[in-house]
């Protein structure tokens, strides 16, 4: 699957589920967090709080990598498997829903310094979650990275929209996550 990447500048708009967002400004985002799993988790959800946007930003996530290792006696192995990976966006809807999305990930593929390829816009007030699934019986731990942009953005009108497409200002429409 080819992943296209739009980056969006100051001045442009982005349509999110309905939503007309002004862009105001653009900082890179990049984000990492620590997991341990115990020995007796088979299945872990980290719900990823620190990419919850405020009701004044969208991120655009590119990228994720995650790096993998764990500690016995005093000193640290690499594992090439062993725990597999899904991006569970918004926290809990793919379980109950048609409208989420679940990104399943395998971690013999890709590593923070050779990341996922993903397309996932993350709206105000709702954060992504990482289910791991530990295959093996003894503890493990891995850092998750992801890659991509924070927009401040300010909510406009369809009359604005339609100023803004009058003059020629990109638009990109997203509509991936639309609740019935």
């Amino acid at each position: 699957m080819k992943v296209e990447h739009i980056r969006l500048e100051a001045g442009e708009v982005l349509i999110l589920d309905g939503v007309i967002y002004l862009i105001e400004s653009v900082e890179r985002l990049y984000y990492v967090e620590l997991v341990d799993l115990l020995p007796s988790e088979v299945s872990h959800t980290t719900v990823i709080t620190n990419l919850r946007p405020e009701d004044d930003e969208v991120y655009q996530l590119e990228h994720v990598g995650i790096t993998h290792w764990w500690m016995e006696s005093g000193a640290f192995f690499v594992n090439p498997d062993g725990t597999t990976f899904k991006i569970d966006y918004p926290r809990g809807d793919p379980r109950f829903t048609p409208h989420g999305l679940l990104v399943e990930l395998n971690e013999n593929i890709a590593s923070i310094l050779d990341p996922w390829r993903i397309d996932l816009w993350i709206k105000p007030a709702t954060e992504p979650a990482v289910i791991s699934r530990n295959l093996f019986a003894f503890a493990n731990h891995f850092k998750i990275a992801f890659f991509g942009w924070k927009y401040r953005t300010k909510v406009i009108t369809k009359a604005d929209l339609d100023a803004a497409r009058g003059r020629n200002v990109k638009v990109l429409e997203v509509e991936r996550y639309v609740s019935k």
